[in-house]
């Protein structure tokens, strides 16, 4: 909802969801959580959103992590380095080599945590990693966002036309699910870039593995 622009219906539900979360908390309280600080951040206000989770993911507890899943850790410690502050990024970064540890099987797990990794630490190489077991895994939203952050780091240096293949694929990704706010934020800075884009499709909903 909030990636497709939704942001008054986003608000609606996130105060629902708040009100019932008191009789739900150790089964939704983390949820209610992100929701809160997602929303805070599509709403410009970096500082709220990154204080929202300090106090639910800095405890550093793997699994309480797993409550929410793996393809919001990501967006979880976006949200917190944006706010400036790393306590909830660093917490996510810890509990996942923690998870790893445990069980390295799972293909997510690693891909995971080469985008946060690369997301904490400012490294291309790790979110290029992440990029290439997004793509053998079929997760067009984590692939999508991964492209968009190393094409945001690869624009501090010195040769800013780097970013652009990153840029355009996420661009590309968010245009042909119909996810308006994302094709939105993308379309200007490929425009500064020299890339011609068009308008995004409309759907009600998503192609296979883009999750509301």
């Amino acid at each position: 909802m909030l990636r497709r622009g939704y942001l008054v219906k986003a608000r609606d539900h996130l105060r629902a969801a708040e009100a019932d979360s008191g009789t739900h908390t150790q089964r939704y309280g983390l949820w209610v959580v992100l929701a809160r600080a997602c929303l805070a951040d599509a709403e410009g206000q970096r500082g709220a959103a990154a204080a929202a989770l300090t106090g639910a993911f800095g405890d550093g507890e793997p699994t309480r992590l797993l409550t929410v899943g793996p393809s919001h850790w990501p967006g979880t410690v976006r949200i917190a380095l944006r706010g400036a502050d790393s306590s909830a990024a660093q917490a996510v970064s810890d509990a996942l080599r923690t998870l790893i540890a445990w069980d390295d099987s799972r293909q997510i797990i690693g891909a995971v945590r080469a985008h946060v990794d690369g997301l904490l630490h400012r490294d291309p190489r790790a979110l290029a990693s992440a990029i290439t077991a997004y793509r053998s895994g079929d997760r067009p939203p984590a692939l999508a966002a991964a492209c968009e952050d190393l094409g945001e780091l690869l624009a501090t240096s010195a040769d800013t036309t780097a970013e652009i293949p990153h840029v355009e694929e996420a661009g590309e990704l968010a245009s042909a699910s119909g996810v308006l706010r994302d094709h939105e934020r993308i379309r200007p800075r490929l425009r500064r870039l020299g890339v011609r884009t068009g308008a995004p499709r409309h759907h009600t909903t998503g192609p296979p593995g883009w999750g509301p």
